[in-house]
């Protein structure tokens, strides 16, 4: 398994992941806030965000596997393939993006969790720091903010 940088090149086959593994947890989301950021999670959608953020893709066999990003001190858009779950990808790309995070002088994480995710990301030091509740281009959107010290 390879981790790089995230190139255009990489939009399509990085939106066909998020969007997937969006879709295998429908519990996560009303019908539609899953809309809205599959809506987000287009190729055109990703091309943008590639060339402003720090995207980083894992690889097996030349295939995206999984996908993680740092804007500016917030892990954004970590996605693993739904068919590799619980085998050590998310471990590996949580790791990588906080050893780059601190070579960066960043000493704090943010993120914004799903429910489903929570869990995963207590087992690594993150703490719940707020739940907040927004309207997002009128949907009411419910986040769970957490953070890190690293």
């Amino acid at each position: 398994m390879k981790i790089r940088r995230a190139k255009p090149e990489d939009a399509k086959e990085i939106s066909n992941l998020r969007i997937n593994t969006i879709k295998s947890f429908p519990q996560d989301n009303s019908k539609e806030e899953m809309e809205y950021v599959i809506n987000r999670n287009t190729p055109k959608s990703i091309i943008e965000k590639i060339k402003t953020r720090e995207i980083f893709n894992m690889f097996e066999k030349g295939k995206i596997i999984g996908n993680i990003g740092l804007h500016e001190t917030r892990l954004t858009n970590f996605y693993v393939d739904k068919n590799r779950l619980k085998q050590g990808i998310g471990k590996k790309l949580l790791e990588f993006i906080e050893d780059y995070a601190k070579k960066k002088g960043i000493i704090k994480l943010h993120l914004r969790s799903t429910p489903s995710a929570i869990s995963f990301y207590k087992k690594f030091g993150y703490k719940i720091t707020k739940i907040e509740k927004k309207m997002q281009n009128g949907i009411k959107m419910t986040h769970t903010i957490m953070e890190k010290k690293l």
